[in-house]
């Protein structure tokens, strides 16, 4: 594991020296996700794949709980605002509405996490 398939295996050989030192087990810059890069702008889908842009998991596990944060956040807001319900009556109408969201995003991070 961490050795490239096409070094050389013997008594005497030497530690391979690898060319890619960015592999899964080192941090690179993947940290900033959680300094610099928090309210980042939202991974748009459609836009990464025509530019053909990579990103890491942690760039895309925080945008897409950025993104669903920021919605969920507005629609609460909205919800007590245009109905003129608060508390209860408020979180049963936000349950209401953006319940099988929260359900469909919970189900699919659970299948992702089993995967990875």
């Amino acid at each position: 594991m961490g050795v490239e398939d096409t070094a050389k295996k013997g008594f005497f050989s030497s530690k391979p020296t690898l060319k890619n030192r960015s592999t899964v087990f080192t941090l690179g810059n993947r940290g900033d996700v959680l300094t610099t890069d928090l309210e980042g702008p939202v991974i748009v889908p459609h836009a990464a794949a025509k530019n053909e842009t990579r990103y890491t998991f942690e760039s895309i596990f925080r945008s897409l709980h950025f993104a669903l944060m920021d919605n969920c956040c507005r629609e609460f807001l909205f919800i007590t605002d245009f109905f003129m319900v608060s508390g209860t009556g408020a979180q049963n109408l936000f349950e209401t509405i953006m319940g099988k969201t929260l359900a469909m995003f919970m189900v699919s991070t659970k299948e992702t996490s089993k995967v990875v």
